[in-house]
C-alpha cells in the first residue's frame, strides 16, 4: 500500500472517530447518548438506550420504515452475534459504512479529478457536509442514510467505470435502502449515461443499453414491494394510511413560526455552504463547463428533491435535504481548491490588524445572527452543534472572499 493510501486511512478515521466523539461528548445529547428526566445517564456510559432502541423498534415495526430493511437487519445480526446492546450494535453498523464512504468519495473523486489532494480535499467536504458531521443529533436523526449513501457512491462508481450491470444490482440496493434515492435516476440518466432524447432513434443500442441499466432499479424495487405486501399484508392498509398522511405534513412544515424557522434553518444548514460553492465558482472564478453533467444532475435532483420535501416529508430532519449533494462529492476537491489555498503568503495575508479584525467581527455577527435564529426554534442549542456549525461555514466563506481579494491584490 502506497503513501497515499496511507494518508487516506487516516484521514477517513480520524473524521469517523471525530464524528462519533461529537455525538457521544459530555456536552451533547444525541441518538447515541441520548438523556433526558425519564431517560437518565445512570452508568455514565458514552453510548446509552434512551433512544437507539426504540428507533431501531420503530424501524422494525412502522411498514414506511419496515420496508427499508437493511440497517435494522444489521444492527440484529451484529447485535446477536456479538452479544452487544441495541444502541452498540447501531453504532458499529453505521459507522462502518461511514468510513468506508470516505475511500468510496476517494476513489470516485480521483476517477473525475485525477489528483489525489482533490480527492482528499472531497473526502473531507463528504465528512465536513452537516448532515454527515452532525448526522445523530436530534432532529436530524440518521437512520439509514450511511447504507444509502454507500451504495449510491458504489453504485455511481460503477457507473463511472462503465460496469453497468454492477451500477444496476448497487443501484437496486440503494433504493432498497431508502427509496428516495430515486429521485437521482433522472440525473443520472440524462447527463451521466450516454442517452440522449436527441439520439434515441439514430443510437439505439446505446440507448436501450442505459435505459435498461437505470429501469433495472424500479423494476427491482417494485418487485420488492410486492413481495413485502404479500409477505405483509397488514402493511397495506398502514401505507395506505400513511401515504395520505404525507400531503398534510407540508401544514406542519410551515404551520406556525416555530416550525417554519426549523424547515427553513435545515434547508440553509445543508446547502448553504455547497451552493456558495457552485455559485460563486460557476460565476466568479470557472469560466469553463467544468464537469457540467455532474452539476446538471445535481441540480435536477435538487428541484425534484427540495419541493418534495417542503410537501411530503418533515423538514426539520435536515438529512432529506442533502440527497443532490451526492453528486457534487467527487468534484468537490477543485470546486474548493480552485476558490481558496492555504498558501504560506495567503496566511501571512490574513496576519494582518484589519483581516483578523474582519474574521472576529464574521464570527460575531454569525454566532448572533444564527443564535437568533434558533431561539424560534425552541431546540436545546447547549446540547447540539449546529450555531457552531454555521459559524464555521460563515468564516470559511469569509476566508474565500479574502483570499479572492487576495488574489486580485497580488495580480495588481
Amino acid at each position: 500500500m502506497n503513501k497515499r493510501w496511507f494518508i487516506l486511512l487516516g484521514v477517513c478515521l480520524f473524521f469517523t472517530l471525530g464524528n462519533l466523539y461529537l455525538h457521544t461528548a459530555p456536552f451533547s445529547n444525541t441518538m447515541i447518548n441520548y438523556t433526558d428526566q425519564n431517560h437518565p445517564n445512570t452508568e455514565n456510559s458514552c453510548l446509552t438506550d434512551g433512544f437507539t432502541p426504540w428507533a431501531v423498534n420503530y424501524h422494525n415495526t412502522l411498514p414506511d420504515f419496515k420496508k427499508r430493511p437493511f440497517t435494522s437487519l444489521l444492527v440484529g445480526i451484529v447485535s446477536n452475534t456479538f452479544s452487544l446492546r441495541v444502541s452498540v450494535a447501531f453504532v458499529w453498523v453505521n459507522y462502518f459504512f461511514l468510513f468506508f464512504s470516505g475511500f468510496l468519495v476517494y476513489y470516485l473523486s480521483l476517477l473525475y479529478l485525477n489528483t489525489s489532494w482533490k480527492a482528499l480535499v472531497s473526502v473531507c467536504f463528504y465528512y465536513t457536509s452537516f448532515s454527515v458531521l452532525l448526522a445523530y443529533f436530534i432532529p436530524i436523526a440518521t437512520y439509514d442514510e450511511p447504507i444509502q449513501y454507500f451504495l449510491i457512491l458504489a453504485s455511481l462508481l460503477a457507473l463511472k467505470k462503465e460496469q453497468l450491470m454492477v451500477f444496476a444490482l448497487l443501484f437496486s440496493l440503494a433504493v432498497i435502502a431508502r427509496e428516495n434515492s430515486l429521485l437521482m435516476l433522472p440525473g443520472i440518466l440524462f447527463f451521466l449515461t450516454g442517452f440522449h432524447l436527441k439520439t434515441l432513434w439514430i443510437d439505439k443500442l446505446t440507448s436501450i443499453k442505459y435505459l435498461l441499466a437505470c429501469s433495472f432499479p424500479v423494476v427491482v424495487y417494485a418487485v420488492y414491494l410486492s413481495w413485502f405486501f404479500a409477505a405483509n399484508p397488514e402493511a397495506i392498509h398502514q401505507t395506505t394510511d400513511t401515504l395520505s398522511r404525507k400531503f398534510s405534513i407540508y401544514q406542519q412544515n410551515f404551520q406556525d413560526a416555530e416550525h417554519i424557522s426549523r424547515t427553513l434553518l435545515s434547508f440553509v444548514s445543508v446547502t448553504l455552504l455547497p451552493l456558495f460553492l457552485i455559485l460563486y465558482h460557476r460565476f466568479k472564478v470557472s469560466r469553463t463547463r467544468f464537469h457540467q453533467k455532474m452539476f446538471s444532475a445535481f441540480w435536477l435532483t435538487f428541484f425534484i428533491n427540495t419541493p418534495i420535501i417542503f410537501l411530503t416529508v418533515f423538514a426539520e430532519e435536515s438529512r432529506v435535504f442533502y440527497l443532490p449533494f451526492l453528486f457534487l462529492v467527487p468534484v468537490a476537491g477543485k470546486l474548493i481548491t480552485d476558490v481558496i489555498s492555504f498558501s504560506p503568503e495567503f496566511l501571512k495575508y490574513l496576519l494582518s490588524y484589519k483581516r483578523l479584525l474582519l474574521i472576529v467581527v464574521i464570527v460575531t455577527f454569525s454566532w448572533w445572527f444564527f443564535q437568533y435564529l434558533y431561539t424560534f426554534t425552541h431546540l436545546p442549542m447547549n446540547e447540539n452543534l449546529y450555531r457552531e456549525y454555521h459559524v464555521g461555514g460563515c468564516i470559511f466563506i469569509g476566508l474565500i472572499l479574502m483570499y479572492q481579494n487576495y488574489l486580485k491584490k497580488k495580480g495588481a
